[in-house]
């Protein structure tokens, strides 16, 4: 060959091997990007991890090791991003990407572990050390960030904001909140909740769609007990006025249930503990607490959440679920009424952040009573028991001298096992001297039954919103509450825990009392106060109130 020729040839091939070269270097090496080894599945069953390829390749006898075990790639070619699962049937029904399988007996330790990628020969392709993860939650690499399964692609802002404008209120006194803040809305409506049959928000609701404004709901379709005919007949009615209604349900739900109480309208948003029912927003039997804000940082989050859960693959279109329910009957819901007694307070809190569950609950809610000093007030229909995580904490805040006040429900689904949490509580009480008091409501006309999820902390700091104090609502549902820091917000719930804790008539500050003497004057003058339950209302389960 002359001398030219191969020169030539031999500056081709280092021109081919340069770009191979750079190719290879452009696309990377495959990365392990996310695990997920805490299901809500028996044992973890499906747990799997997440590989992404910039490149196809052949992973035939490549391996997972995690020190202890080892599982085996498939042999093929693999390419993008791709989920690796011991029980690939079952991860089939949780991801969207694609999923392939791995033969032999690795197992996702939840407490944090290391994990490593190994190519034929041995070499380490890639290696991660992840931290403990609370059930539900998928471990990313992406900043050792950790997102709840389902919310993957949602950003909120994990951080306190403000001051905003806020108005706090209690049912049932404050019914009309809810109805004044839909009926307001120009633009917006999000609302999301676990069950849906209170005729004046859906009321508000196709009003609202008749003028313009772009309202999506989104509710539970699988609530304990099954959805009633009067819900589907109150979502028939809502879907005819042209609103767009999903309910999440089937196997791809990465919630137990959905279960938060809040909406979306316009700039603000609500966030309640009541259901969108007679029973909670419509004033007709529950003690619930709820809170309207205009903070932007808030409301956008929310906003996010509220989009992600609505389109994501758990979504199902009413038009498609509502097939083989043909019972639409309205079957009454409680019609209680009750004397407006607690007016709602507009002011200006100082920081409001969203807490969105599962993903972040218990570590907000266990930090906000470990910083307690001198008080916590907690109402909620029932605890679990005495080591519940957070009534743990809160017993342990006690023995370091907070005084802490607990103010359980008296309705006859609940009462027995709150008096057992109560005799257990008086007993660690009485050996151990500490400041803890527990109760079973007794209403006094006020209310009906207690179905607030709230705490109080040193009168200034508030946590409002859906979780109930059992695992299932802690670690498993999709819940929505706010912390609210602000010694206004504070005082005003304080003074209702103290009604509802002496059973007394509200002690409202001394610019609520010409409103309040009025409102009772009418009620009187009406006769409209009266206390009737359809003995055809089945009360909530204990799990998913």
């Amino acid at each position: 060959m002359p001398t030219t020729q191969a020169s030539l040839v031999i500056v081709v091939l280092i021109g081919l091997c340069v770009g191979l070269s750079a190719g290879v270097a452009g696309a990377g090496p495959p990365e392990l990007i996310a695990l997920a080894p805490n299901l809500h599945t028996e044992e973890n069953v499906g747990e799997y991890v997440v590989v992404s390829f910039s490149e196809p390749v052949d992973v035939s006898g490549w391996r997972l090791e995690d020190g202890f075990r080892e599982a085996t790639l498939p042999n093929r070619t693999l390419a993008g991003t791709v989920v690796l699962s011991t029980q690939p049937a079952i991860t089939n029904l949780i991801v969207e990407e694609p999923v392939y399988p791995l033969a032999g007996s690795l197992r996702l330790n939840a407490e944090g572990d290391e994990l490593t990628l190994r190519d034929p020969v041995g070499t380490t392709v890639d290696q991660l050390t992840y931290e403990s993860t609370d059930e539900g939650e998928v471990w990313h690499r992406d900043g050792d960030k950790v997102h709840p399964r389902g919310m993957y692609d949602v950003e909120w802002s994990h951080r306190e904001v403000g001051p905003m404008e806020a108005t706090t209120f209690v049912l049932p006194d404050g019914e009309a909140v809810p109805d004044e803040l839909l009926a307001g809305a120009d633009d917006r409506i999000r609302l999301a909740g676990y069950e849906f049959t209170d005729p004046s928000i859906a009321n508000a609701l196709v009003a609202a769609t008749e003028r313009g404004v772009d309202v999506t709901v989104l509710i539970d379709g699988t609530p304990v007990g099954g959805q009633s005919p009067n819900e589907v007949a109150t979502v028939e009615e809502l879907v005819t006025a042209g609103i767009a209604v999903r309910v999440m349900e089937g196997s791809r739900d990465p919630y137990r249930f959905h279960h938060p109480k809040y909406a979306i309208v316009d700039d603000r948003a609500i966030v309640m503990t009541e259901n969108w029912k007679r029973a909670g927003t419509g004033g007709a039997s529950s003690r619930g607490w709820g809170v309207t804000v205009d903070g932007e940082d808030v409301v956008e989050d929310l906003a996010a959440v509220f989009e992600a859960d609505f389109a994501g693959p758990a979504a199902v279109e009413w038009e498609r679920y509502r097939h083989g329910n043909d019972d639409t009957s309205d079957t009454e819901g409680p019609t209680a009424e009750f004397p407006t007694q607690i007016e709602p307070q507009t002011t200006t809190v100082e920081s409001v952040r969203p807490i969105i569950g599962p993903a972040e609950t218990e570590r907000v809610y266990l930090k906000a009573i470990e910083g307690a000093s001198e008080s916590i007030a907690i109402k909620q229909v029932s605890i679990g028991d005495a080591d519940f995580p957070l009534l743990a904490a809160a017993i342990d805040a006690a023995r370091r001298g907070v005084a802490v006040r607990i103010l359980l429900d008296h309705s006859w689904y609940v009462e027995d096992d709150n008096r057992a949490l109560i005799a257990e509580l008086e007993s660690i009480t009485a050996e151990e001297a500490i400041p803890l008091d527990a109760r079973i409501v007794e209403p006094d006309g006020a209310f009906e039954k207690i179905h607030a999820k709230g705490v109080i902390v040193d009168e200034e700091t508030v946590l409002i919103g859906s979780t109930n104090w059992n695992n299932v609502s802690l670690r498993e549902n999709r819940e929505v509450a706010l912390l609210i820091e602000d010694p206004d917000a504070g005082t005003y719930f304080t003074e209702v825990f103290d009604a509802d804790w002496e059973g007394t008539k509200w002690d409202a500050p001394l610019d609520f009392l010409a409103v309040v003497v009025i409102a009772w004057g009418v009620a009187v003058i009406l006769a409209r106060r009266r206390v009737g339950f359809d003995p055809a209302a089945e009360p909530e389960a204990d799990e998913e109130r």
